[in-house]
């Protein structure tokens, strides 16, 4: 796992393409690598990424730790899944080792950083914490996927590249496997930029100052930026800055920061990326059925039918039409009044129980005070003293 998650040594220090390890250290400068970002968020200090400063020392332990948890998978575990798919590449073109059994390890290496140990999609139950399961959440968030337990489109599309990307391997097809190879790597971007959006939308739109969103907003930009500033160095130094843990404090970037600035940075570069509008989309209201103020989706994408946490329409699809309104169950209020109704029905038959059962205590007690007590008669004193008569005849027995 060590050598899989080094970015400095071993294979990916070899890989020189668009890959995220070279995109780091050209964005940060020199010999810089995510390791030294990842043990400044443990250790709670100051690092300097050639000229940039990466400042931890000021940030709390939580959004230390939010920051490392976030940054093993957007720096660690996606650096190494797109060196290992490089790798592939590299070795079926240069046609290195035994029937490609370097590529093929390379590759089913990149499939296993992709998808974990743990990623399952049954009965609405998602584990793991890998590029998988974050597209999984991802697509839920940003309206590309039905709210349901559904796969994600993108998930769809790159577990069918990795498959049919191992048969170009195993045939030496050198053009197609490095056409697969650059659309893995724009998907598997994809959940890492929703990330950044949504927990950057939740600071500066829905006033979040949790220290372990902060934290989330670092972990994401600190490999978005890289990836952007490959297209547009002026879009990276945006996104760098408006995003934290720069001019020597955290709060810096991430409250001073405009989320619509970074947004457009992130969107300008999508083309160059490989990614399209359609594979992002944007930050959907709780029903679904449209975008959060400042985050919709570009290009006019709309949200599918049947996204959002508490989509439109029972059944899961977008909101009927008024011609199909006579087919329609009761509305939002109707079903309200009737719970109303319900309610003031119980409290008076209650309140109508109590009274009734107030006025039969009160009878029992006017009752009592007003019947007057009888002398025994002659025929019950001698039942009285039959009675007697006959108990102590039983103890005497």
């Amino acid at each position: 796992i060590q050598s899989l998650i080094t970015t400095n040594s071993g294979l990916c220090s070899n890989i020189t393409d668009s890959s995220l390890a070279a995109a780091f250290r050209s964005f940060y400068g020199g010999d810089s690598d995510a390791d030294q970002w990842m043990n400044a968020a443990f250790d709670g200090t100051t690092v300097a990424l050639g000229t940039r400063l990466i400042e931890f020392g000021t940030a709390s332990l939580p959004t230390r730790t939010s920051a490392a948890r976030y940054g093993a998978l957007t720096l660690n575990i996606l650096m190494a899944l797109e060196c290992q798919i490089f790798q592939a590449v590299d070795a079926t073109c240069n046609g290195l080792g035994v029937d490609n059994v370097d590529a093929q390890l390379a590759w089913d290496a990149a499939y296993a950083l992709y998808t974990g140990s743990e990623a399952e999609l049954e009965e609405g139950f998602l584990g793991g914490y890998f590029i998988y399961s974050l597209s999984q959440t991802m697509c839920v968030e940003f309206g590309t996927c039905k709210h349901d337990s559904s796969e994600a489109r993108i998930n769809t599309d790159a577990l069918q590249l990795f498959v049919t990307g191992r048969a170009d391997i195993t045939n030496g097809r050198c053009a197609d496997i490095r056409e697969k190879a650059l659309k893995i790597q724009a998907l598997s971007r994809v959940p890492i930029i929703q990330g950044l959006l949504r927990a950057l939308y939740a600071i500066k739109e829905q006033a979040d100052q949790r220290d372990n969103t902060q934290g989330e907003v670092f972990a994401m930009a600190a490999a978005v930026a890289p990836m952007v500033s490959q297209c547009s160095t002026g879009s990276g130094d945006i996104i760098f800055k408006d995003t934290g843990l720069s001019n020597g404090s955290p709060e810096d970037g991430v409250l001073q920061g405009s989320f619509v600035v970074v947004k457009s940075a992130i969107e300008s570069a999508y083309n160059c990326l490989g990614i399209r509008c359609s594979n992002v989309g944007g930050i959907v209201t709780l029903s679904g059925d449209g975008f959060l103020a400042k985050a919709q989706a570009c290009g006019g994408v709309q949200p599918v039918a049947g996204a959002g946490l508490i989509p439109s329409g029972s059944d899961g699809e977008s909101p009927k039409t008024s011609s199909s309104s006579s087919n329609k169950g009761p509305s939002g209020g109707a079903v309200a009044g009737i719970i109303i109704a319900i309610l003031i029905v119980v409290i008076v038959v209650i309140v109508g129980a109590l009274m009734m059962f107030k006025r039969k205590r009160a009878k029992q007690s006017d009752s009592t005070t007003t019947t007057t007590t009888t002398p025994p008669s002659e025929d019950d004193e001698a039942v009285k003293t039959e009675e007697e008569t006959t108990i102590e005849t039983r103890e005497i027995t």
